[in-house]
């Protein structure tokens, strides 16, 4: 077990009080003196804690009247994507400026990216020294950037609240590695199927349930393409931009079967008999209904010009709606469960946005209570979640009712039977490009399923297990 000096685990215990607020911003902190007695130390082991705490900008030495929590305005950098839409932004605008009122010592500077130049920059960004403070991540990519140690492990830098109380324990799992916290949920993310009204309505379709069977939704998708036969409307897309979206938005269909990408034991299962199933269905499907491939972007905007019925998507769609069409979710679309196949209920997997602290940087107490702040502070979370569309973290602490409508509704209870993927692995990301390969194979090409799901495999055991 590795040695930690005395005055650093002191160190650790002031700070954890410090993000905990147990110490009154506004007062001195307990003297040097009587820190030693407490933890029963020499007063020099005290004095190398607290400058540990001056040196990171946490504390600031006043002199002749103590110690105190540092109070001057500081400036922390947010790596996001979110500033990609206009809409996008002004949420994010109006976030900031909510959490700037509760924290007035701090204001956040954001850096701006997009979703598929994210991963590229963000470690163009680590290489040069000039990391953010804060990254807006997906959770699946935790455990690539925390083994390249550019994040910092999160628990010294959170409340201890924000770690435990979470509404769902699950939407930790994929900011996981070495058993160590990398990232948060910044929101719950099911996919789930999200529907054009207006090409269903015509369709004959504007009246059927909100879950349905896989048999059930090729009939759909085939009556939609018959309805709507020479004519530039698609029944379904399939994201295809040769990235990880591609297969897992399909994600969920491969659960209607039961298959996963891991067993029970954690084992890789890519080449399962639920999986061959899945990929099966998915063959027939995409042969037997008129199907759009495209970016996940151009499918959003298909589906809210009139040209697409269904897409695979998350709550995010809400916004992202928004900014497409300058109307909510509930005026054209609708939201259904997943198809299910012989199980009762419908399953889904959480897609879920993140944010993490980079090692880099000199702010982490800060930089914790942004987070802290952002997922779960009443006021500031209430407005973000009701915005965006993803579900809450910490239900407990907002007001946001999950069934105040029925799409709503449909991700909440899709929440209840969603799993996690485990992608605690440092190569999760690589793993990726193997499933996709598949994905692309057997959906697109005439390749033998079970032969291309037993040679990936190998690969995947090779990579992951």
């Amino acid at each position: 077990m590795k040695y930690i000096p005395l005055y650093v685990q002191l160190k650790d215990i002031i700070q954890k009080r410090i993000v905990n607020k147990e110490y009154d911003e506004y007062k001195a902190l307990p003297s040097e003196a009587t820190l030693a007695k407490e933890f029963k130390t020499s007063v020099s082991t005290v004095r190398q804690a607290l400058a540990l705490l001056v040196a990171e900008g946490i504390v600031e030495k006043r002199q002749g009247k103590g110690n105190f929590i540092a109070t001057n305005k500081k400036t922390l950098s947010l790596f996001t994507w979110m500033t990609e839409t206009k809409y996008g932004e002004e949420i994010l605008n109006n976030t900031i400026i909510k959490f700037e009122k509760l924290e007035p010592a701090i204001q956040i500077k954001i850096i701006p990216t997009t979703y598929d130049e994210a991963q590229d920059q963000l470690i163009s960004l680590i290489t040069l020294g000039k990391a953010p403070d804060i990254v807006h991540i997906m959770s699946h990519w935790t455990s690539y950037f925390a083994s390249k140690g550019a994040l910092a492990p999160l628990e010294r830098f959170l409340t201890k609240n924000q770690l435990e109380n979470r509404y769902y324990q699950k939407d930790l799992i994929g900011g996981r590695f070495h058993n160590k916290q990398y990232s948060i949920a910044w929101g719950l993310s099911p996919i789930a199927l999200i529907a054009n009204k207006n090409i269903l309505e015509a369709a004959g379709l504007g009246n059927i349930p909100r879950q349905f069977t896989l048999t059930d939704f090729i009939e759909y998708c085939q009556q939609i393409d018959r309805h709507y036969s020479g004519k530039n409307v698609y029944s379904y897309g399939f994201s295809n931009s040769n990235s990880e979206i591609d297969f897992l938005q399909i994600y969920p269909f491969f659960l209607a079967f039961g298959g996963k990408l891991f067993d029970s034991e954690n084992k890789v299962a890519f080449n399962s008999l639920e999986n061959i199933e899945a990929f099966k269905w998915l063959r027939e499907f995409a042969n037997k209904c008129h199907i759009k491939k495209g970016s996940i972007k151009e499918l959003r905007s298909d589906l809210a010009e009139n040209r697409l019925a269904f897409i695979s998507d998350g709550p995010w769609i809400r916004y992202i709606i928004r900014e497409l069409t300058g109307r909510s979710l509930e005026s054209k679309f609708t939201v259904y469960k997943n198809p299910i196949n012989n199980q009762k209920n419908s399953a889904s997997w959480c897609y879920n946005h993140a944010l993490a602290i980079c090692s880099q940087s000199d702010n982490k107490i800060l930089a914790g209570r942004f987070i802290d702040c952002l997922t779960s502070d009443p006021e500031v979370s209430n407005y973000y979640y009701a915005n965006i569309g993803t579900l809450p973290v910490a239900m407990s602490k907002t007001t946001i009712e999950p069934t105040a409508n029925e799409n709503t509704k449909v991700f909440s209870e899709l929440l209840e039977y969603s799993t996690c993927i485990n992608s605690t692995n440092e190569y999760f990301e690589k793993s990726m490009e193997f499933c996709l390969d598949s994905f692309n194979k057997i959906l697109f090409s005439d390749s033998d399923i079970e032969h291309e799901l037993n040679e990936k495999q190998y690969y995947l055991q090779l990579l992951l297990d």
